[in-house]
C-alpha cells in the first residue's frame, strides 16, 4: 500500500494513472506491454554490442598472442644461430692458440672447463627464451 503522504490516496493514485494512460484497462495493459518489449529490445541490444566487443576483444588478444608467438621464435632462431657461432669461434680461438704437442693436461683441461661453461651458458640462454 502506498504512503498516502507520498503519493496521496488511493483514489488520487489510480486518477493519476488514468489520466496517464485513458480509464481504459486494455490500453494500459498493452502501454505496459510495449514499455516490456522495449526494454527487452533495449537488452538484447546492449546484449549483443557486448558479445561484439567481447568477440572483437578475444580476436585482437588471438593476434597479439600470435605476433608475439612469432617473433619469440623469430629471436629464438636468432640467438640459436648467435650461439652456435659463438660455440665455433670459442672452439677455434681455443684450438687455435697453440698446437696440441704443446698443451699441458692442466691448461687443456682448463680451456675444456671454460668451453662447457660457455655452452651451458647459451644453453641455458636458449631455455629462458
Amino acid at each position: 500500500m502506498p504512503d498516502p503522504r507520498a503519493f496521496g490516496t488511493d483514489i488520487q493514485v489510480s486518477k493519476k494513472i488514468s489520466k496517464k494512460a485513458g480509464p481504459d484497462v486494455e490500453r494500459r495493459r498493452q502501454r505496459f506491454s510495449e514499455f516490456i518489449e522495449r526494454q527487452i529490445s533495449s537488452a538484447r541490444r546492449t546484449q549483443k554490442k557486448a558479445a561484439s566487443e567481447q568477440r572483437r576483444m578475444e580476436e585482437l588478444a588471438e593476434a597479439i598472442s600470435a605476433s608475439v608467438n612469432a617473433q619469440l621464435e623469430r629471436e629464438q632462431r636468432v640467438l640459436s644461430d648467435w650461439a652456435k657461432r659463438q660455440l665455433e669461434r670459442a672452439r677455434q680461438n681455443l684450438l687455435s692458440r697453440v698446437s696440441e704437442a704443446e698443451i699441458p693436461e692442466e691448461a687443456l683441461r682448463k680451456a675444456q672447463d671454460r668451453y662447457r661453461r660457455f655452452a651451458e651458458f647459451v644453453l641455458g640462454l636458449e631455455e629462458i627464451r
